[in-house]
């Protein structure tokens, strides 16, 4: 299965191939004072977004090139730029401004969160009162739990994993207050990669769809998966680690 869009068709067709993959845009009126009144909000809500990421991600599940190439600016036509403004916005305004609070407003060291950063699989595991420094922020406190990082690396961007070291593991005893705000910082860090395996699993247990274009088989799954709520379902699981990620930044001081 090959590109879905040829990026060299006509530009007279750019007007329209943001409805392709369903991706409609604000009343004019609407667009206009947001624009004009509000310049660091999208033009687009919340969800609206949220929904645009998940075609991003079903496109890049059968293409494993579509992200790099949206990236890289080798798809320039419109619906690659919404999709660009949509990834852009959950990344820098919804994700990494939280992931930064949340950093700030901690004592741990840089190698620790490079860790979290690094492994999408983490478990948590109660060990008992252990002696000795906290492994997040190696302040002498009592260790409860034991943070067991893994998971394969990956580009955050592009969300190709890493080949190097697919098997490493970590494991590091943590106080009550660094493992909390670790689960908080952890999920919604990883949150879009996770999203993106799910989407990986939706299309492998569809029909076999080789013969079809990649825009036709994404309108047909995101169609079931809108029909059944799973896209709101999955919006809904991300807006509690956004609000998770809020509380905790304003009532978990270490």
């Amino acid at each position: 299965m090959k590109d879905f869009i040829d990026d060299d068709d006509d530009d007279d067709e750019e007007e329209n191939d943001g409805a392709e993959f369903g991706i409609k845009d604000e009343a004019p009126a609407e667009k206009s004072f947001m624009i004009n009144h509000i310049p660091l909000f999208s033009s687009c809500s919340h969800y609206s977004h949220f929904q645009t990421v998940v075609k991003a991600l079903l496109i890049n599940a059968l293409d494993n090139t579509f992200l790099k190439s949206l990236y890289d600016g080798t798809r320039r036509k419109k619906y690659a730029q919404e999709m660009r403004t949509s990834l852009h916005f959950y990344d820098e305004r919804f994700v990494l401004p939280r992931l930064e609070n949340l950093k700030q407003r901690s004592r741990w060291k840089e190698r620790y969160k490079e860790r979290v950063e690094c492994y999408p699989s983490m478990k948590v595991v109660s060990i008992g009162v252990r002696r000795g420094p906290c492994q997040a922020c190696e302040m002498h406190r009592h260790s409860k739990y034991m943070v067991i990082l893994s998971g394969q690396q990956y580009d955050t961007k592009t969300l190709e994993d890493d080949s190097f070291m697919p098997h490493d593991k970590q494991g590091l005893n943590v106080g009550s207050v660094c493992v909390e705000r670790t689960q908080v910082y952890h999920r919604l860090r990883h949150f879009k990669y996770h999203l993106f395996k799910l989407c990986c699993s939706v299309l492998e247990q569809e029909e076999e769809h080789e013969d079809e274009p990649v825009k036709d088989v994404v309108l047909k799954v995101y169609s079931l998966l809108d029909g059944q709520g799973w896209i709101k379902k999955q919006y809904d699981q991300f807006e509690d680690c956004l609000n998770d990620a809020d509380y905790f930044q304003e009532e978990k001081l270490d």
